[in-house]
């Protein structure tokens, strides 16, 4: 009887999470197509050049926004997704250090920002720092904390949102500016983000109550900041490229390499809806040890990597449309896309066994590989740069992916050896409705 009811078990898991990868698909195709419309706007508008620029900023704040909140996101869905009642808590300390670091960075952009990346448009970038690691931080926050409630359609809408309403105010402004400047498109995407960070505020109050407690937070500090640092050199190898780019080659060729990437990142929302889908699954499945989350881990690549290779085909085919979408000046992005077509395939793998090492209690390791990718990410970016412009800069990107795929199993094949198997109870989590 007890073979039966486990087979029950997990086909019952097995549909939970078929749901759940739907409702995020459709919530991240609706965005993809959201994100597509005021991606093209933007970039006929602004032209090869400011386009170029636009980027460079957009990835000067994005190396910044893992710090921001140092992995109080990744803190709630953890202790949440175990424990429903600990929401409140936890939003409030994540509320907290979210304000108080996101303040903090965008000051120092403001600052430093032209000095790292040459471009003198502090407006530009105050608007953008703004919107990204405070106001979009806090709508992350209220996204983690659905998925740890198991509410994937609240957090669906949530990432619809956030594009929408910057879609909105962005045509909003070309109606009103037949020829916007950068600053303009990042004062509107600034509004939009100001919208979804209030409706999200306004959900989550109607869930707990918000409280802050320190000692909790002066507790997990730590395990914060490996999440946040792990996070960090994601964004590093996969975003600092573009930065460098504009400051050792040309915007024109950030503007190149730019578009293609933006293109690839949209193109991966099937496979990210799998990850958010799965995200809280793991971490109760790592609670067994790392047998039980690297199994399921592989489980959900075996699903993936076919998404992840029908991607790569469809990219390297369909490349040549990309400048009849968004103008002729990016020609040069053709190669660049059919370059870079690779990465969902290896992101496929390399998402889902990084996750796996973090729900399994093994952030620090997760976190070590990550910055020594990131450390070698950089060191080619300053040759290859230089030696190849945004050449260089792709073949940099697939090689870190594929090292991060490798160091991820390596590392769970080691520790499955050395940590015994946990005996401990399947946690239930209740549903909360919205």
């Amino acid at each position: 009887m007890i073979p039966i009811l486990k087979r029950v078990k997990v086909k019952l898991e097995s549909a939970k999470l078929v749901k759940d990868t739907i409702t995020m698909s459709l919530g991240q195709g609706f965005r993809l197509l959201i994100q597509a419309a005021y991606f093209v706007l933007i970039a006929r508008t602004l032209g090869l050049h400011e386009y170029g620029a636009f980027v460079a900023i957009c990835a000067m704040v994005g190396v910044l926004i893992p710090f921001t909140g140092i992995g109080g996101p990744s803190l709630l869905l953890k202790n949440v997704s175990r424990e429903a009642s600990l929401l409140g808590k936890y939003w409030g300390n994540g509320m907290l250090v979210v304000v108080v670091s996101g303040l903090i960075f965008t000051c120092a952009l403001v600052v430093l920002g032209p000095l790292m990346s040459g471009i003198q448009l502090r407006a530009a970038i105050l608007s953008i720092a703004i919107s990204e690691l405070l106001l979009a931080r806090i709508a992350e926050l209220a996204s983690f904390a659905f998925t740890a409630l198991g509410q994937m359609r609240n957090t669906a809408l949530l990432n619809v949102l956030i594009s929408l309403t910057r879609l909105g105010c962005v045509v909003v402004l070309s109606l009103v500016k037949p020829h916007p400047t950068v600053q303009q498109w990042c004062t509107a995407i600034l509004c939009g983000s100001l919208i979804t960070c209030a409706y999200s505020v306004w959900c989550i109050s109607r869930l707990a109550s918000v409280s802050i407690d320190l000692s909790v937070l002066r507790k997990e500090l730590g395990d914060g900041a490996y999440f946040a640092v792990g996070a960090a050199a994601a964004t590093f190898y996969n975003d600092i490229d573009k930065t460098m780019l504009a400051r050792m080659s040309s915007l024109g060729a950030t503007g190149i390499y730019g578009a293609a990437y933006r293109i690839v990142d949209t193109c991966m929302a099937p496979i990210k809806a799998m990850t958010a889908a799965a995200y809280a699954e793991t971490f109760r499945r790592g609670a067994k040890g790392v047998e039980a989350a690297h199994k399921y881990a592989l489980s959900l690549i075996r699903r993936a990597a076919w998404i992840g290779g029908g991607l790569f085909l469809l990219l390297f085919i369909g490349a040549p449309g990309l400048p009849f979408v968004i103008g002729s000046k990016f020609g040069p992005s053709v190669e660049a896309l059919r370059w870079l077509a690779p990465l969902p395939f290896l992101r496929s793998w390399h998402y889902f066994l990084g996750d796996a090492l973090s729900g399994a209690g093994l952030n620090a390791t997760r976190t070590i590989i990550q910055v020594i990718v990131a450390l070698v990410n950089i060191g080619l970016n300053l040759y290859f740069i230089r030696q190849w412009s945004w050449r260089g800069a792709a073949w940099t990107s697939l090689m870190c992916d594929g090292m991060l795929a490798v160091a991820f199993a390596v590392a769970l094949n080691i520790s499955k050896k050395r940590a015994p198997t946990r005996l401990i109870p399947d946690v239930t989590v209740p549903e909360l409705s919205a």
